[in-house]
């Protein structure tokens, strides 16, 4: 990943976003005999099916109908012909490893396993697991090159260590069924009960019940009044009556002011 990354940011982050087990073998579970990642089987069909798809829906339908019915039919024939025991692609596979095997050394270490070494590179096969160290073997169902050379060292056929997937039987299996024919509408009796129409629209539901309307929520109560506040004594200035602060006792004695006080009663005010 960190290669991809220094080479391209964009297509780092596009693979990271996405679940490895749907794009990296690593990530494969093995048995499945299937270790392909590309959606060769959907596009091959819509090649096929290119000219059909432009046509009204029903003779679309028509012609893949006769198009899949006659190549069930045809992938049948041709496997029941087979003189093999697994699929022709798989043995032309098979006979391109026995190639390639005898640039590869085979060292025996136990029972049934072995190890296969070309220069630097070596890799452990056991031939009852049928398991690989590069799991080309787990995943495909197929010997790898490490594992046909390990068979061939014992003057055995890898075909015979290959995946009942891949046999002649599991092939047949795929294509026997078959789809039935269909008489042409002009052969069909007329039942009086007039073209098709289209399903009756569904009703909409009922509208819901009004709600009654709710009466307005009673006015919050007034708040409680005020406490009066406790009127504050004035203290007693240096004229000895309440109520008079110094200074108006000293603008009521320059204005002569009666009943306020003389300066008999008080005579530091004077001063």
């Amino acid at each position: 990943m960190e290669n991809i990354k220094s080479l391209d940011t964009q297509a780092y982050q596009y693979l990271m976003d996405r679940d490895p087990s749907s794009w990296s073998k690593a990530f494969f579970k093995e048995g499945r005999d299937c270790d392909a990642v590309e959606n060769g089987v959907s596009e091959s069909f819509n090649s096929a099916i290119r000219h059909a798809r432009r046509k009204p829906i029903i003779t679309m339908l028509e012609e893949i109908r006769i198009f899949v019915m006659e190549r069930i039919y045809t992938l049948r024939v041709e496997g029941i012909e087979w003189d093999l025991n697994i699929c022709p692609s798989i043995r032309k596979r098979i006979q391109d490893l026995k190639v390639k095997k005898r640039l590869w050394g085979v060292t025996p270490c136990g029972y049934q396993k072995y190890e296969v070494r070309f220069h630097d590179a070596a890799y452990g096969v056991d031939l009852i697991a049928k398991t690989c160290a590069c799991r080309i073997w787990q995943l495909t169902g197929i010997p790898c090159l490490h594992g046909v050379a390990a068979i061939s060292s014992l003057n055995q056929d890898a075909e015979t260590y290959v995946s009942q997937s891949y046999s002649k039987e599991a092939y047949l299996k795929c294509y026997n069924y078959s789809i039935n024919p269909l008489n042409a509408p002009s052969s069909s009796r007329d039942s009086g009960a007039g073209p098709s129409q289209p399903p009756a629209a569904a009703e909409p539901p009922p509208p819901p019940p009004p709600v009654a309307a709710q009466p307005p929520p009673p006015p919050p109560p007034p708040p409680p009044p005020a406490a009066r506040p406790v009127p504050r004594r004035a203290p007693i200035g240096r004229t000895g009556r309440r109520n008079y602060s110094e200074r108006i006792v000293k603008m009521a004695l320059r204005r002569n002011i009666p009943g306020v006080g003389s300066s008999a009663e008080n005579p530091a005010v004077l001063n």
